[in-house]
């Protein structure tokens, strides 16, 4: 991995939940940051299509305390037709109601982080469309660290 290639990020947050796929109904997360939610959280703050973020280190500065809550889902989906009709006469439209005794309700569980802060590290490549002669990792790198995105930056999790 080159030197001048790579970048970090220290992000915290409140809360956090790196969701665990074999749980199906219930949000369960994984114990730290996924390298797919790290990649993420690099593309948020600066992305170009001609780059990609290669995940060296997620560095676990404060391990997060597990907690558990509730929270209530809702079983149904707006549908276009009623979208067009809240646009014609938003006073005729009616929410969609979620909490205890509501039909299309469902309670879940969720199992997450409290109180996470991670040091992340990645290097910068290039993608097969970036032009060669024209495109560099310096290039990209003048533009992040031109609007002081890579480094020490915080972003919350939540």
């Amino acid at each position: 991995m080159s030197q001048n290639n790579r970048v970090a990020l220290r992000v915290w947050g409140d809360f956090a939940c790196f969701t665990r796929p074999e749980m199906k109904v219930e949000r369960v997360s994984y114990p730290v940051m996924t390298p797919s939610a790290a990649r993420g959280i690099f593309e948020a703050v600066f992305w170009e299509p001609e780059m990609y973020y290669l995940i060296d280190t997620i560095h676990d500065v404060k391990r997060g305390a597990w907690f558990s809550t509730r929270r209530n889902e809702v079983n149904s989906v707006v549908s276009m037709a009623n979208i067009k009709q809240w646009m014609k006469s938003p006073e005729k439209s009616k929410p969609i109601q979620a909490g205890a005794g509501v039909d299309g309700m469902t309670q879940r569980n969720m199992l997450a982080l409290r109180d996470v802060e991670y040091l992340i590290t990645a290097e910068v490549r290039l993608t097969e469309i970036a032009d060669r002669s024209s495109c560099n990792i310096a290039k990209y790198l003048d533009k992040s660290n031109a609007a002081p995105l890579l480094e020490s930056v915080s972003t919350a999790l939540t």
